[in-house]
């Protein structure tokens, strides 16, 4: 199979929606399990970290307090692998910008975990996708 072909078939894929369809599966059975659940609580409890750290963020502005999580979130991503589970965050109103998140989970993991097991460890769905493919080629 030329690269051409390759392509095509993964744009047919793509155009014909069978990648959103997979990817909304993947996300609902993601939902059902374990895993998401330990997701949502180890966001709580960075979450209740940074509020507890400044309790004047539930007074400002929500996008503030959203980017405040999510930059918090994403450094704790980038320093996976580190034994200091200590995450800086620009905390307004704070003479220190350093949250100490303790125990909690690294989010990351958790969600990174759930992914390989549901797409690149599922041989159900390599064979779904060759399926598709294979009907996509022939057509």
């Amino acid at each position: 199979m030329s690269s051409n072909d390759a392509k095509s078939l993964s744009i047919s894929y793509k155009r014909k929606g069978y990648f959103d369809d997979k990817r909304k599966s993947i996300l609902k059975e993601f939902k059902t399990t374990n895993a998401h659940d330990q997701l949502l609580s180890t966001i709580k409890e960075i979450v209740n970290k940074i509020v507890h750290k400044n309790p004047e963020l539930l007074l400002k502005n929500k996008g503030q307090l959203a980017a405040l999580i999510e930059g918090t979130l994403s450094r704790q991503i980038q320093n996976t692998g580190g034994l200091n589970n200590t995450t800086t965050a620009n905390v307004p109103g704070n003479n220190t910008s350093s949250i100490d998140l303790g125990d909690v989970g690294n989010v990351y993991d958790i969600f990174d975990e759930e992914v390989k097991q549901s797409t690149i460890g599922s041989d159900e769905l390599k064979e779904e996708i060759r399926a598709v493919l294979k009907e996509l080629k022939n057509q």
